[in-house]
Parts: structure tokens; sequence; C-alpha cells
């Protein structure tokens, strides 16, 4: 019996023996009052009991820890759970730079992360746990392991040791599935924060401002190694995939061959090993001299972690991952096919990047400084078996061998030939998809969607495109599937898209891969959980191109099918007017496209731009949309304005809308896109700068399918807080014969350029915006094969020193010069018209270039209509210069005045008879045109902002204009850590100059590193960063050096920061970092006055005495300070008809006053005897005269010999800049001029004469 009862049973006995004894009165008192003491007697013995029973258990649990102390030693394991109520942790949020918002409960085994925000800064550091007190040795393997779950498909980046990063990975949360972690892991010597990282905010591919609960629990720490965690069969099943020991010619597409009507096979590799005297790699057997590996997770490649598609391998060149011709069904010979395997491993390790849990093989045809094989147009084959297990992500497709004519992706283009999935939700294993990528330069696609095969994609099928001039056909088992033939991109900043078909006119080099998929690229259901190995096969790949070669240009038209009957629906306007009944803003946010009303307009947002808003507002008779946007968002479709339209397949539309802004979205670039919402292909883009007047913009494109509700979308996110209103938009079908054309408004570029296409790669033929006069043939080829420059473009195209083109070395070179000549006695001219020109002086750059020594004038004038031709009127100012043939490529810098505004004026080219020219980097613009571009982005009283490379804020200290930071200790990575300012905007096309003070002090190695990147986004790098800059304290300026560098944007973005980063400094944690006077200054376009190239040249140089010619000034100019500037009334014609002579004028102009005439200056004088004329007479060189005689003051003659080869001009040497008068053909003598004003004084007189006389007779 346990004491607690008998305890109980003697207290009752001794009760009974009271109450038998007492008196009434007594028993009941007892009964009030004993029962009370009886009943505390019980539970004061009751606690008593319990307190000896925990001792008893705790006192055995104590004897029984030194045995199982000791069984874990024996087992070389020590064990530590976690408690995170006792622990040292930290939950950082960074709401101000990343828009984050969480919040945690934390228990003793348990931390429950509430997420209203995970962000929208592209950044898992947004958001992070960090767990600091874990008692690390050195020197040590430990084993973690936890369980988490989430409520969203998350991402989450785990880190140990902020400064090694011992585990530096991403995992992938399911929704709704706990997840069971465990990794082992040697240890070296950690840093000075020995701390576990759980950063949780939004990462790269994920939606921005979502929401989630996350729970981390049972966090355990072991010394040790520990066998991974079976996650169990269901979650790690390998599908199906090829069975090299099965008869499968029933369902495998048969090999297409080696030869193809009408095509030659210009490369091939069958995969066979019979490679010859080739470089192979003798560990896989790949053909060196064919393919080349790319390894790691592409941070190292192209510093684009996870191949910029989160995927979740590291790429190798080990036999593992590759092989060819190996026997895969064990009958003793080679299957003749490539083998690319994606494998599990426990933590693979490429150079310094963090551990992966997957390794697989990337091949592509060229190495980063040799082409091994590329080619342009041509068909494209390969016969591929495939993979189907969940994760899987195979494909077949082609890059550009050059970023360098076009730009970065995806301005320079990706064609896809073949990609499907291991696993989808709704499709069986028999799809595959091609796709065409390109950019306006925001990201385009188009493709054929998932297209069902004859068989399951396990088995052997092909995948070819037939890559022709403007147009792309995919082919699977040898049926079209798809075609392409209207896409266009722009480079950033440029005046119109590029020359169709740019990008895909240039060499493409092939790449082979099977990529691990995170889920990003197939959805959840392709997520990568696979343990066994999983195999793709390519039996071959082959290259054929047309024997008879491919055009050199092409434009872009509609299909041929086009539909005939598009004046049917002229006019009429296919998406709802705005009217001040029909705006509308989305519940919520979010635009249901399959339910929307095709009457209205929406506004559309995402949760990091809630507060915008829609207004009604009307102005002039017409009805605008306001949409007011306070929170501008992370994305360029954070703020959406939306309507609809049902696009019908062959017709070409055109979309063209008015716009205008105020507040900060002045002078923002924003899109309008035409885009099916199911797959989200856009058909047609275009970008619009808004400025504060109201403008109009234009664009068509050709509608290729049928689809109901259909978007007009403009995109307004990304950018600033401010109004922008839109009105008139519409969506019409038009002439086909308007494909490419648009209505935008004349006005200088973003670097203030008035010139279009001045770099001759817009427009069909790459000739827009340019016209020649009827004389004139104006040509710009697709490439040369010769430099005429050292910085000239050059890409090897592979295939051309085979095909047809037969260009031994391969080079081509992409600088697109125009190449102007006459087919005519006048020299050749080639223009520009609608150009608005105010009274300004002009600066016109250029690049030249002939094989003959020639001339070139640059003129405005007006234009003028006559019937159904157009003329050049009146010239308004022109600037000319010889060119000698030893210039090679001469960069030209003239300048000329106008002395009245014109709105639709020409700007015109004229080069001297008989030569042929390239002309190349035309530039001009007007010394008080008022830049596009803010002068100074980056100011000195910029706000700055400190962290330790992964979120956590470092403070700084700001005194007297100097911003330091303390403390510093170089990290892991060259921003680790960092100090970024605030963000800024840069324009594509302009010059800038970087400058600041800097100091550095303490521990260091006297470096450090800084970049101008895009914050957020693409992260886009200006000026090749991160540049390193060292510190030299004995050539400081009060303690500091002073640091300089020009740099040209080469994108218009407006989200830019300059970052300092010192995690390559040496810092040891008494290092102290100090600058001043960081700004950025745009470089003006101007050319300095005095610099410029002006000569006098004679127009008897460009022009022979015909109709062709100008007509003559009547009065000759006074002397221009810098030579041949004049602003004459004359008139030229574009087509060869006679136009008449302009009126006297005075057509001096002084451009500038600050050049200092020469006194010993020399007049040259033009002087040519004419038949038509008088003695002494001096006028334009008579057609029958073969040279023409130039006499200057000193004698020193100019002959000017003219033949159809080649033009010899002498000049006398003038120095730049210096004081000219002109005189001679152009004009009567001073003698001439008093004898006609002394003439009109007498007729004056005689009038006053007569007057007066007849006043007397009335």
């Amino acid at each position: 019996m346990k004491k607690k009862e008998l305890t109980k049973r003697l207290c009752a006995t001794g009760l009974a023996v009271a109450l038998a004894f007492s008196s009434t009165g007594l028993i009941a008192l007892a009964d009030e009052k004993d029962e009370e003491q009886v009943l505390e007697l019980e539970d004061e013995e009751e606690k008593k009991e319990e307190e000896k029973e925990e001792q008893e258990e705790q006192e055995e649990k104590e004897e029984q820890e030194p045995e199982l102390e000791a069984e874990e030693e024996e087992n070389g394991e020590s064990e530590a759970s976690v408690n995170f109520k006792e622990k040292d942790t930290e939950l950082y949020v960074g709401s101000d730079w990343a828009g984050a918002n969480a919040d945690a409960v934390t228990s003793k085994d348990k931390v429950d992360f509430h997420v209203k925000n995970f962000g929208w800064a592209n950044s898992e550091w947004a958001i992070q746990y960090i767990i600091k007190d874990l008692g690390f040795h050195n020197n040590t393997t430990y084993t973690l392991e936890f369980d988490i779950t989430s409520t969203v498909d998350k991402d989450f980046f785990l880190k140990l040791d902020d400064g090694n990063g011992f585990i530096a990975e991403k995992v992938s949360l399911d929704a709704g599935k706990k997840m069971h972690y465990m990794k082992s892991v040697s240890c070296g010597e950690f840093s000075e924060k020995p701390y576990l990282f759980f950063a949780l905010g939004q990462m790269s591919g994920e939606e921005v401002s979502r929401s989630g609960e996350i729970t981390l629990e049972n966090l355990v720490i072991t010394e040790g190694e520990k066998e991974p965690v079976d996650i169990g069969d269901d979650e790690k099943k390998k599908g199906k995939e090829h069975d090299f020991t099965k008869d499968n010619s029933e369902f495998d597409a048969k090999d297409s061959g080696k030869t193809k009507a009408g095509y030659e096979l210009i490369w091939a590799d069958e995969f066979d090993g019979n490679y010859g005297d080739a470089s192979v790699d003798k560990a896989t057997g790949l053909n060196l001299d064919n393919w080349a590996y790319q390894l790691g997770d592409g941070s190292t490649d192209c510093g684009n972690y996870g191949w910029g598609n989160n995927e979740l391998q590291c790429y190798t060149n080990r036999p593992e991952n590759v092989g060819v011709n190996e026997d895969l069904n064990d009958d003793g010979e080679g299957e003749g096919v490539l083998r690319i395997t994606a494998k599990r491993e426990n933590g693979y390790t490429y150079k310094t990047e963090s551990a992966k849990n997957y390794t697989s093989a990337r091949l592509r045809t060229t190495k980063p400084t040799e082409a091994l094989f590329n080619t342009t147009y041509g068909y494209v084959e390969a016969r591929i078996a495939l993979p189907a297990t969940a994760g899987a992500w195979p494909a077949f497709w082609m890059l550009p061998q050059s970023t360098t004519v076009y730009g970065n992706w995806p301005v320079s283009g990706e064609i896809d030939i073949m990609e499907t999935c291991g696993a989808f939700t709704d499709k069986d294993n028999d799809v595959a998809c091609g796709t065409l990528h390109w950019g306006t330069p925001t990201h385009v696609y188009k493709g054929s969607g998932y297209v069902n095969l004859d068989s399951d994609y396990t088995y052997f099928h092909t995948y070819a495109i037939d890559w022709q001039p403007g147009e792309i056909t995919w082919y699977y088992d040898g049926k079209p599937i798809n075609t392409l033939n209207n896409w266009e991109s722009a480079i950033p900043g440029a005046s119109d898209s590029l020359a169709f078909d740019a990008p895909f006119d240039m060499p493409f080099y092939m790449l082979l891969n099977l990529a691990v998929d995170s889920g990003q690229f197939g959805g959840s259901v392709n997520k990568a959980r696979f343990d066994e190995d999983i195999n793709m096969y390519v039996d071959y790949v082959r290259v054929f191109q047309k024997e008879d070669g491919y055009p050199d240009t092409v434009t872009r038209k509609a299909s041929d099918n086009a539909a005939e009957n598009w004046k049917d629906y002229a006019g009429i306007n296919q998406i709802a007017d705005l009217t001040e009944e029909n705006l509308e803003t989305c519940e919520g946010g979010g635009m249901s496209d399959s339910s929307a009303d095709k009457d209205k307009w929406y506004l559309s947002y995402q949760q990091d731009a809630t507060d915008a808003k829609l207004d009604k507002l009307t102005k002039d008779d017409t009805a605008w949309a306001k949409v007011a946007i306070a929170s501008p968002g992370s994305q360029d479709y954070s703020v959406q304005l939306i309507g609809h339209y049902d696009a019908k397949a062959g017709y070409v539309y055109k979309v063209s809308f008015d716009a205008y802004a105020d507040g900060g979205m002045v002078g923002k670039t924003v899109n309008c896109d035409s885009k099916e919402w199911k797959g989200w292909s856009t058909y047609g883009v275009t970008q619009a700068k808004l400025t504060k007047e109201k403008t109009h913009y234009s664009y068509t494109f050709a509608q290729t399918e049928d689809f109901d509700n259909c978007r007009i979308e403009f995109n307004f996110g990304a950018q600033a807080s401010g109004n922008v209103y839109i009105a008139n938009p519409k969506v019409e079908i038009v002439d086909p014969a308007a494909l490419g054309t648009s209505e935008k408004a004349r006005t200088p570029l973003s670097d203030g350029n008035m010139i279009y296409n001045g770099t001759f790669d817009q427009g069909d033929n790459r000739t827009g915006y340019w016209a020649a006069l009827s004389n004139t043939k104006l040509n710009v080829r697709r490439y040369t094969t010769e430099a005429l420059g050292s910085d000239d473009m050059m890409v090897v195209d592979v295939a051309s020193k085979t095909n047809y083109e037969g260009i031994t070395d391969g080079k081509k070179y992409y600088e697109r010069r125009a190449e102007i000549s006459s087919t005519g006695k006048n020299g050749a001219t080639i223009y520009q018209p609608d150009m608005k020109l105010s009274a300004d002086k002009y600066t016109v750059e250029f690049d030249m270039y002939s094989q003959a020594d020639s001339a070139v004038k640059v003129g405005a004038y007006t234009l003028t209509e006559k019937g159904n031709e157009l003329k050049l009127g009146r010239q308004l100012g022109s600037a000319t210069a010889f060119y000698k043939k030893a210039d090679g490529v001469r960069h030209y810098t003239l300048a000329f005045e106008t002395r009245e505004a014109v709105e639709n004026a020409v700007v015109a080219f004229t080069f001297a008879k008989g030569t042929k020219v390239q002309l190349d980097n035309v530039y001009m613009n007007g010394a008080n045109q008022k830049s596009n571009a803010d002068e100074h982005p980056l100011k000195t009283d910029s706000s700055y902002r400190g962290d330790n490379g992964g979120g956590v804020e470092i403070p700084l200290e700001n005194q007297d204009g100097a911003v330091t930071m303390s403390g510093i200790t170089s990290g892991g990575s060259w921003y680790s850590p960092q100090l970024a300012s605030g963000d800024f905007e840069l324009v594509a096309g302009q010059k800038y100059v970087l400058s600041f003070d800097y100091n550095l002090s303490g521990n260091h190695n006297n470096t450090f590193q800084y970049i101008i990147q895009e914050n957020g986004g693409s992260w886009h790098v200006f000026a090749d960063g991160p540049e390193t800059v060292s510190f030299d304290n004995s050539k400081s300026e009060d303690g500091f050096n002073h640091y300089e560098k020009e740099f040209v944007a080469d994108a218009s973005i407006s989200s830019v920061h300059l970052n300092f980063g010192f995690g390559n400094s040496g810092a040891n944690g008494d290092a102290a970092f100090a600058f001043k006077n960081a700004k950025i200054d745009l470089v003006k376009q101007t050319a300095v006055v005095g610099e410029v190239d002006n000569e006098t040249v004679s127009d008897s140089v460009f022009y022979e005495k015909t109709n062709e010619s100008p007509a003559k000034p009547v009065n000759s100019g006074s002397a221009s300070t810098i030579g041949n500037t004049s602003a004459s009334n004359n008139t030229t014609v574009i087509e060869e008809t006679k136009t008449p002579t302009a009126g006297n004028v005075d057509n001096s102009v002084d451009v500038s006053k600050t050049v200092n005439a020469s006194a010993s200056k020399k007049t040259k004088k033009t002087v040519v005897k004419s038949e038509e004329q008088s003695e002494g007479s001096e006028v334009y060189a008579d057609e029958s005269k073969e040279a023409e005689e130039v006499v200057d003051d000193s004698d020193e003659v100019v002959t000017i010999q003219s033949n159809e080869e080649e033009t010899t001009i002498q000049q006398e040497e003038t120095p730049k800049g210096a004081e000219q008068t002109i005189e001679g053909n152009n004009g009567f003598n001073v003698f001439a001029v008093v004898g006609i004003m002394a003439a009109f004084a007498v007729f004056t007189a005689c009038s006053f004469v007569v007057r007066n006389h007849l006043k007397k007779r009335q």
C-alpha cells in the first residue's frame, strides 16, 4: 500500500473516534472545521508524494545519462536539441528596402513565422531568422536536421557561418508538405559570426509581395555524420526512359538521313566515337573539337546563379554525367549516342560555389574564346530520347555567338528548338515545345506551345528548325509544327527596332543540356525529388544549309495567307473607347482575363502597388484615363491599364493611343503590349517615352492566331510615382503593307541625337529614316568580310568557311556602314526629312570612309512639295570638309548655324562627284537643345545604406560631407560588406563621368571595389563592374584620393545604384572606408568650338552645272569664323528637275565669337570661265571641263580630277577652326554689290522726283 492511501485511512479512523465520544455540539463543530483540516492535510500529503516521485524519476534519469553519453561517444555522436526560447536569435525584416513584413512566435522547439509580405526585391535576405549561439567548434563535422513547413510553395536559403558558408544552399518547400532536412558537413575554422541563417525573403523567380506561414521545428545539431533520411519512394521515384535492351523500332522516329534535297550537310556529330584525329576527352569520349563543357551553377560561368532559372544542378565534365558511344544494353558494342545524366549528390561543390544536391551536363559548340561551330541560317536537327521523371528539364537550343553586336539577352535572341518537362499535371509524356525569345528591350517570346508527338518522348524523336532569313519553322519528326516570321528587337535608347530579321541574322551556336528543375519551368509537379540517375540520349546532331545560299536582306511582311478582306474592317476600332463610364479597378488588384468585359478598361495592380488609383478626366472634350501611381512596385506589370479585344489570325493590326504624364512619370519609358494571357506570348509591343505634352504613339504587328479577349496592356510599374494619362486607344485592322510602320513623334533620342538610325541597323534594309536622291544608291550590307577600323565588330561564322559563302577565316564584320554612291553626274546625296530645327548652332558628328579622295557637305534645308515631287528648298545652313583616302575611317565634327525655326526640315549629306563613300555613327544636336537625361543623376547629397552583404544593416557615420563605414570585416563575396547609394536613372547611349574622393584606414590591403548596377530586376551592370580601386596614402590630399571614370550607359534604367564592396579588401574588423563628393555627371555631346573639322569646299566639287545642281545664291555671305558655315537661301532639288533661284539674302553666319581669325589668313577664290557667261563672271564649272582651277591669293592651286573610278582632291592646308572667307562662284564680288547698291539709290531718287512731279500736276 502506498503511503498516501495509508495516511488517508488513519485520518478517517481518528475522526470516527472523536465523533463517538463528543457531544452533539462538538460533533457539529468538528463536522465543519475538521473536514477542512482533513482536506488540507490530504492535499499537502499528495503534493509531497508527487514531488518525491519526480525526484526519483530525475535520479533514475541521471543514473541512465552516463550510460547514454557513453553509448553516443562510442558511436562518435554528441546530440544537442535547440531550445529556440533560450537561444540568442534575431528576426531581421527588410521592410524599407525590400517591402518585407513578418513576425515570429517562438516556443521551446518551434518557431512560427507569420509573413504578410515576403518582399519584392528579389532577395531572400529580406527576411532572416538568425540563430547565433550554437557553440560550434572549429574543424568539426556536424549534422544539421530540422522539420520545416510552408503554406505556400517557397524557396529559402540556408547558410551556416556568415564568413565561410559551410552550408550555403537553396531549399525548396511544397505548400502544405512538411520537409525533413538533414545534411552533414565538415567545418573548418568558423568566422566571427558562426551563425545559422534561414533567409526566407522573396527569391528570384518567385512572385513578389506574397504572404504565407512557415513553421520551423525540431532543430537538432549533432557532431559527426549521419546517413540521410529516406524521403520515401513516391517522392523520389524515377520515371520511364529509353530502354536499349528492347526493340523500340515501332515507336522510335526514324533517322532522317544525312542528305536533304536542296541542302548541303555542313556539320554533324554522330556520337559514334569515330572522330579520327579530333581532340577527344578520354574520360567521357566527347569530341572537344565539336563541343565544350559549361561548369558550375552559373555563378562562376556567367554570374547568374541557377543559370537564371533557379536550376538545382551543378554542371560537370565527369563521366558520371557525360558519356559517348557506351554499351548501354550489354551486347559489347557502343550504342552510338551521347548520354547526359542528372545525378543526385550529397552536396557537390564546384570551385567556391555553394554545394548542390544534383549534377548534370551542359554542352555547347563554342568556347568562351573560340567558336567551335556556329551557323547563320540552316536546317538544324537532332534525334533525342528524353527522361520522364519529375525534375527533368531537357533542351536542344541555340544562342548568339556574340552579344557585342546587339547586346545582352534577350535583345540578342534565343532559339529553343526543343524543351519539355519530365512531369505534367494535365499532359502525358509525349509533348515538347519550341520557342523564340527576343527583346524590345524587354523580354518577348513566342512559341508553338506543347505539341503532341506520335509516341512517348522517351523514344527517339527528331527535333529540328529550318532557319531562313525572316522565318523559322519547327519540325518534329519531319512534320512542321510552327512557323514564326514576325519579331523585332531594339537596342535601348535607339530610334527604332533593329532591321528585320535581327537579331536572328548572325551566327548562333548549339546547346544540349539536362537541367534539374526547381519547379520554376514546369511548376511544382516537375519539382525535382528524384534519387536515381535520369538520362537523356542524343543519337546525332546535324546542320544543313541551302545549296543556293540565303539573301543578304529581308523585309518584314504579312504572311502569304494574310486576309485580303482587311478593307471590310478598316477604320473600325476593335477595342472599347475610353469613356467616363467604362473605367474600373479590378477587385483585389488581380485581372481575370477570361471573364473580362471587352467594353471596359481595367486598372490591375500587384501587392507592391496597392495604392494605385484609376480616375476619369475630361480634357479638351476628350475622355482620359488617369492612372495615379503612389507606389510603383518592382515589376513593369505592378501597375497596368488593360483593355481586351478578339484577335483574328491573318490580319495586320495597328495599335495607337495618346499619352502624357506628370510628376515622377515624366520622362519615363513605359510599354504598351498586345498579349495573350494563357501563355503570355506577346504579339506586338512598343515603348513610349512619356512627356508633359500630349503625344501620339502607334505600332503595327501581324496577328498569327485567333485569341479571344486578347490584352492591350499599358505597363506603368517599376518606374516612379506620378500620374499617367491615356486617351484615344485604338486597335484597328489595316493594310498588310503598313506592317512595321509607326507614327512616332520625331523628338531627339535619349542621348540627344536628332538623327534617327545613325548606326544604319534599323528599319527595312537597315536604312530606316534615310532617303536618297534619285541619282544616289544607298546600301547597307548585313556584314562585310573586311575590317575598315580596328574596332569593327567581328564574329567568326564557322559555317561560312565551308558553305556557299566560302569565307576562308569565317570572319564577318557587323559594323553596318551605309555604302553610298552616285549614278549621275552630281555627287551622291542621302538625307533625313521631318527634322524639327530651331535657330541654333548645330554640331554633326559621323565616321566616313572612302577608297579615294573625296569631300562631304552637311546641310539643313527646308522641304517643299511641287506636284508629286518633294524638293529641297532653302538652305538653312551647311558645313563642308575634305577627305583623304589615307585617313581610313575618319571621325568628323562639323558645325553650322541656322537662323530660323523650321518644323519640317531636311538634313542632307552630299559627297564629292564620282566617289563612293561609307558613312556610320551619325550624331547631331544643337547647342541650345535641352538634354533628355538628368545632367546629375547621382548627386553629392544622395543617401547611402550599409549592410553586411546579406541585408543586415550596418550603421554609417555622416560628418562634414563624408560618409564613413567603420568596423569592416571582409566576407565571402566581393560585396560583403557593402555600401550602396539610393536609386538614380541612367539613359542609354549617354556618356557619364563618375567621380568621388575616398579614404581607407585600419588594416586592409589598400583596395576596395565598386559597381554601377541596376538595383533589382536583372541586376544589369554598367561599365563592366565590379571595378577595383587602390588607395595610396602618399598621394592623398586631406587624407583622400580622387577617383574618376567615364562610361557610356548601354541601357536606360531608372533604378540604378552605386555600390561599394569590401569583400576582397582583406579587412579584419578595424578597417574604415570614407568617401565624399560622390557624383555622376552627364558628359554633354556637343563639340567644342574651335575643334571642328570645317573646311571650305567649292560646290563644284559636289555638283555639275545641270538641273541636278543646287541653284546659285544671288548674294554671297560674309566671312564665317568657322570655315564654310553658311546659312544661305539656296534652293536644292531632290529630283532631277529645275528649280528657281532664291532671292537675295545675307548668308553670313558667325558660329563662334571665341575663335580668333588669323591676320595672315588666305582667301580662296574659285575662278571658272563659262561659255554661257561674260568675261569675268564666276560660276559653276561647265560640264565639258575635265578640270577646274581654283586660285587663291598665294597662287596655290587646287585641282579636282573627276572620273567615275576615282576623284583626287588637293587642297591647301587650313588650320582647324581658322577664320575663312568664302568668295568666288557662290556670289558676286564686292564691286558688283557696290554697283547694285548705287543703282538702287539712283532708282530710289528718281522715283522720289517722279512722285513729286505727279503730285504737282494733280
